[in-house]
């Protein structure tokens, strides 16, 4: 496309945004004409915003959210007593605020329009944090439960995946994981009761990661237990090594 092709585009967007403005994913507020294409909240719901990037646990991604900007990464204490099964893990933002809002619109709602739009917050940081990964890289979803499914008409950790790995240039794989067993709901479990209800549910398909790297990706990581299961079913498959991408990171202690 070229640059007059380029400027036309633009000046179509503009016009649509005029007369079916965008709306913030967190409060519904009218966004109007956004000055950056990629733009998913308004400037006050924007503000509750806590990148990834900050001090955290290099392995497993949780984000301090009150230590001093300085303070070197380091490892978790959970992480130093029980390394992760994984490479490293990083969340594109802390689980909070409007983007705990804008999640759950898109999941519970569900809204699919908001879709593209937090898959760009997750492409950007993607982007940023995974310069070194593999060129045989695959991207693999968590998979949808028939329940979900049903419920939303499509599979979040799917549609993340899938636009990160158009964005990073590498495969998409949403057969590479399946369930061998569907887990029941996880509400009000605390970490080791997920851990145990996680425990063997997943199957990795030999053919499609054997001797790959994986990039596997969810909407949110709260004590990490999909993941973990995941990266165990991946290796045991025969992938070469796991590394997790997650658009929400549960801060803290509560991982």
């Amino acid at each position: 496309m070229g640059a007059s092709q380029r400027g036309m585009v633009a000046l179509i967007n503009a016009f649509l945004e005029l007369l079916y403005p965008s709306h913030c994913a967190a409060c519904g507020l009218a966004l109007g004409v956004p000055t950056d294409a990629r733009r998913a909240f308004c400037a006050v719901c924007a503000d509750t915003l806590v990148p990834g990037d900050g001090t955290s646990c290099p392995l497993c991604g949780v984000m301090w959210l009150d230590a001093p900007v300085d303070v070197p990464a380091h490892p978790c204490g959970r992480c130093q007593a029980e390394p992760p099964p994984w490479i490293a893990a990083r969340g594109a933002y802390a689980y909070g605020g409007a983007l705990q809002d804008a999640i759950a619109r898109w999941k519970n709602q569900p809204d699919e329009s908001l879709g593209p739009r937090l898959a760009q917050l997750l492409c950007d940081a993607a982007a940023r944090t995974w310069v070194d990964l593999p060129a045989d890289a695959r991207i693999v979803p968590i998979p949808a439960t028939r329940a979900g499914l049903a419920r939303r008409g499509f599979n979040p950790a799917g549609m993340l995946a899938r636009r990160l790995a158009r964005r990073l240039d590498r495969r998409f794989e949403p057969r590479a994981l399946r369930f061998r067993h569907e887990p029941e709901k996880s509400r009000g479990l605390g970490r080791r009761q997920r851990e145990r209800r996680m425990r063997g549910v997943f199957d990795g398909h030999t053919e499609l990661v054997a001797g790959r790297s994986v990039l596997l990706v969810d909407d949110v990581m709260t004590t990490g237990a999909t993941v973990r299961s995941a990266t165990q079913a991946l290796l045991r498959a025969g992938a070469r090594g796991v590394r997790i991408a997650v658009l929400a990171r549960v801060p803290g202690d509560a991982r």
